[in-house]
């Protein structure tokens, strides 16, 4: 046992260079060393060293080690890399274990309900007690720079604060602590590279997908509105004509508007000289040379185009007569429907980029 080394432990205490927790662990090395162990560092002017001596591999396990050693220190110092040691460790081990989860699993459940059941509980007193550490080590981390443990609740500080240096002297909460900074400087990048293209990874992900939400939000909504116009066009219309010879005057959309068969946003114009519709093409009202009126669409693309065409306008639409997809190419038994075609038909149809669609009401 090194008697001055203890005395210097004593000294240390005494001026409030060393926590309690630090001085019963310092003290307890010193007076119960472990075979093989290095001796307690506390040499001239109070330093204790970390694990960055024994190599950026070898070093962040021996720190998760220490790590649990001191899971009752909150009092403590922990170097920067002791904490980022800690912190690859822990990436490392939570990796080959979430691997290894479904094949423990699968062995202790097949038939063990007793050994499932026990499994499932060191996990959570595993995952309990690596939150638990990870505090401390946080506090610990914190300290080493100076500041109280509860800076780790502001969000600044919290990101931030691990990557400091921690203070060359000692401080009030122990000792300096003797670390290789570019060892910890490496490590710090070995841990966050990955978690750096994780992120990026996961933003990638998850605006993509929003990208891909939006769109078919966006699909959805212009179909129902689209499909919604065309029943309140179509009703309003064979409201408005009832008892007429003609619908010739439904060709002027500036007077549809103002008697109320379409609404302002169909209009292309404050005018209202032409009509659009909810995916920036046309719409056109005409007058049926048999008496009846015909609503065309265009700029149609193919998904709206298959999803309008298989609708049961039949059903829906009163003296509803049939549809062309695409007249522009002729109008034969192959585009021209009654009753709703089968989705296979709908996409041969609907096999332009953008494509249109007339509506024929008797």
């Amino acid at each position: 046992m090194d008697l001055d080394k203890l005395e210097e432990l004593y000294v240390m205490k005494d001026k409030g260079l060393l926590s309690e927790e630090e001085f019963r662990r310092l003290q307890n090395e010193l007076l119960n060393p472990v075979p093989g162990a290095a001796p307690a560092a506390v040499p001239d002017g109070g330093t204790v060293s970390d694990c960055s001596a024994a190599g950026l591999f070898k070093g962040s396990f021996l720190a998760f080690l220490s790590a649990f050693g001191r899971w009752h220190d909150v009092g403590g110092r922990t170097s920067r890399f002791d904490y980022w040691g800690f912190s690859f460790a822990s990436l490392v081990i939570s990796f080959v274990y979430g691997l290894a989860k479904p094949f423990i699993k699968d062995f202790f459940g097949a038939g063990h309900s007793l050994l499932s059941l026990a499994f499932a509980l060191l996990s959570l007193l595993f995952s309990l007690a690596l939150f638990w550490v990870s505090l401390t080590v946080l506090i610990r981390r914190f300290h080493d720079i100076g500041r109280r443990g509860w800076w780790m609740f502001l969000i600044i500080p919290l990101l931030l604060f691990p990557f400091y240096k921690g203070d060359k002297t000692a401080n009030r909460f122990g000792p300096a602590v003797e670390t290789n900074e570019k060892r910890a400087v490496r490590l710090i990048w070995t841990v966050m590279i990955p978690e750096i293209l994780c992120l990026f990874l996961f933003a990638a992900v998850f605006f993509i997908g929003m990208a891909s939400g939006y769109s078919n939000a966006m699909h959805r909504f212009r179909l129902t509105k689209t499909t919604d116009q065309i029943l309140s066009i179509s009703g309003n219309i064979r409201t408005l004509f009832a008892g007429r010879p003609d619908y010739g005057d439904a060709e002027n959309a500036n007077m549809m508007k103002t008697l109320g068969v379409v609404g302002e946003d169909l209009c292309r114009d404050p005018h209202c000289s032409a009509l659009v519709n909810a995916y920036g093409g046309d719409i056109h009202i005409k007058a049926r040379r048999n008496g009846g009126f015909s609503l065309y669409y265009n700029d149609l693309p193919k998904d709206a185009c298959v999803a309008l065409t298989v609708f049961g306008w039949n059903a829906a639409l009163k003296d509803f007569e049939g549809l062309v997809v695409n007249p522009e190419k002729g109008i034969s038994e192959a585009n021209r429907f009654v009753a709703p075609p089968s989705p296979a038909e709908a996409k041969a149809v609907c096999s332009s980029e953008k494509n249109s669609i007339i509506w024929l009401m008797r």
